[in-house]
């Protein structure tokens, strides 16, 4: 139990969102970037 209180703390802390928004973030324009990359790669071969 001790474990979730301290994550459960961890993640309620101004800190700790801000990490999880910048990880989430990330993610998304990389996400993005893939997808871009993707569609140019099939327009390339057709």
């Amino acid at each position: 139990m001790s474990e979730v209180e301290v994550f459960l703390d961890m993640f309620l802390n101004e800190s700790g969102m801000m990490m999880l928004g910048i990880i989430g973030f990330y993610a998304l324009c990389l996400s993005l970037v893939c997808l871009f990359c993707d569609k140019n790669k099939l327009q390339n071969t057709h």
